[in-house]
């Protein structure tokens, strides 16, 4: 679990502090929580307020404590929606935070089934107990029990919240008051500021949870956190490609996003670990020379700023660009040894067909009907068929008919229509046809039923572009990959894997 920077809390008073630190009025040298307070704020996680006091006695309540444990965690969906609150509308600052912190920091059921978050309720120090140990996927190992006879309030502890306790103790998560651990009591500032400055310190546990091994391929280990990085780029990708960093909390086809991002990543590093195994039985190395340039590279300020923009070391960087330029040396070396019977180009210098062509279509759409809708449908198409084999206008028809506004107005008409522009049955279905030749049949696609008249098409031979060239290599390449991913022994830790 990455951890990142506290950012700003509406009512809370932390923000990202950039500046030169200062002392805070109220909270002297002797306070107990003063060397993490100002340690914290010295690393630019916290401030105070604008009267120059921090108020660590002051109570947060849940969504201060959600939005906290949001940021200082980089919180993401994991599985299925966010949970629905009667009492966290759209609108309320808090509500994307909440979504995400309530996996750990849970609401409470109504008698109707449904939930209230309680927002403005204060947080508890056993609700933040259970949240951390949940964020740092400990709640699965063996508590030691016997710590909880150093509290003096062990007895007022409920029995499903010992383990928590115990872990959140074991793990210097947290730790008791002079009246024992009081679990029960209000969370305050002071105390929240301690807890995430002890999960920041406390390396022996994030550093073992991430030497885990959460894939070997091959024999390769796969640490969490080799997979954090390269899951931890997605993310940003996705993010970058939908225009938002609110978008975990969405689900496709009963999955979350999350969740297929995490399967592509996994996916992905399978492929790329036996293409470098590959690379190294065929003794694919870079040169002096090569890796001289890459090392180069890293210390540009453009590098810089592509690694803060992705929150990577530069070394995390050099690694990342390493692999690929590997890869990209071992593609080209292997393209001239492969078989390429059967698809793309063996001489990559040979000319290569460019096709464009006219095409006239009617379209009847079935997108979003029903079987028996799409099967009237299918009727009425049948039946404007039969009028342009009957010799009727097929223009007129389609400036009638056609449900394809982009080409209804002009007769159904598209020009200079490259190949691949069109969906496959479309296109398959068209370049079968001579000039001036119409479809005998309906043909159907993801859009609907189409009448089809293929205009004109030109046939060119031209030189393949560098580009192209490139694609040609990758798709051999990663087709000759595939082949040794089924021939790989592929292991993954399934409950390490879920948990990520």
């Amino acid at each position: 679990m990455k951890i990142g920077k506290i950012l700003g809390c509406a009512g809370i008073g932390m923000c990202v502090m950039m500046g030169s630190c200062f002392a805070f009025s109220d909270l002297p040298t002797t306070h107990w929580a003063f060397e993490k307070v100002t340690q914290m704020q010295e690393k630019g996680l916290i401030s105070g307020f604008e009267d120059g006091t921090f108020r660590p006695s002051v109570a947060v309540n849940r969504e201060q404590t959600a939005s906290i444990l949001t940021n200082a965690f980089d919180l993401k969906l994991k599985a299925g929606s966010a949970n629905q609150f009667n009492d966290v509308p759209s609108t309320r600052w808090s509500k994307y935070a909440i979504d995400l912190a309530s996996q750990y920091l849970p609401g409470y059921e109504n008698e109707d089934g449904t939930f209230d978050f309680q927002p403005s309720e204060e947080t508890s120090r056993i609700d933040v107990a259970k949240a951390i140990v949940k964020i740092l996927n400990l709640e699965d190992t063996e508590a030691d029990l016997s710590l909880l006879e150093n509290f003096a309030d062990k007895d007022t502890f409920k029995e499903e919240d010992k383990k928590y306790i115990a872990l959140a103790v074991e793990n210097k998560i947290m730790s008791g008051k002079d009246t024992g651990f009081d679990p029960y009591a209000s969370l305050t500032r002071a105390e929240i500021c301690t807890l995430v400055y002890n999960v920041f310190t406390n390396q022996a546990v994030t550093e073992e949870q991430n030497s885990e091994i959460v894939l070997t391929v091959n024999g390769e280990e796969v640490s969490v956190k080799d997979f954090e990085l390269y899951f931890k780029l997605q993310r940003k990708l996705w993010e970058l490609y939908m225009g938002s960093e609110n978008i975990w909390n969405l689900d496709s086809d009963g999955d979350s996003l999350y969740n297929i991002a995490k399967n592509a990543v996994k996916e992905d590093i399978v492929l790329s670990r036996v293409k470098l195994q590959k690379a190294k039985e065929y003794q694919v190395a870079l040169g002096e020379a090569e890796q001289k340039e890459l090392e180069d590279y890293i210390q540009t300020e453009e590098a810089k700023k592509i690694c803060e923009y992705y929150g990577i070391t530069t070394a995390e960087m050099l690694r990342i660009n390493t692999e690929t330029a590997i890869l990209s040396k071992f593609s080209d070396e292997l393209f001239a040894k492969l078989d390429h019977t059967g698809h793309n180009h063996g001489d990559l210098n040979e000319k290569a067909q460019k096709v464009s062509y006219d095409v006239r279509h009617i379209l009847f759409s079935t997108t979003g009907k029903t079987e028996a809708e799409a099967e009237e449908i299918r009727k009425t198409a049948e039946e404007v068929l039969n009028q342009v084999k009957a010799g009727e206008d097929f223009a007129t028809l389609a400036t009638k008919y056609s449900q394809d506004y982009g080409s209804a107005a002009n007769g159904g008409l598209y020009q200079n229509i490259q190949k691949g522009q069109f969906v496959e049955e479309f296109e398959n279905a068209a370049l079968a046809l001579n000039e001036g030749e119409m479809t005998d049949e309906l043909v159907e696609s993801s859009y609907g039923y189409h009448i089809i008249r293929l205009e004109k098409k030109n046939v060119q031979e031209v030189d393949l572009t560098e580009e192209e060239k490139n694609e040609i290599i990758m798709e051999d390449f990663d087709r000759e990959a595939k082949k040794w991913v089924s021939e790989s022994n592929v292991e993954v830790n399934e409950t390490l894997y879920n948990k990520i």
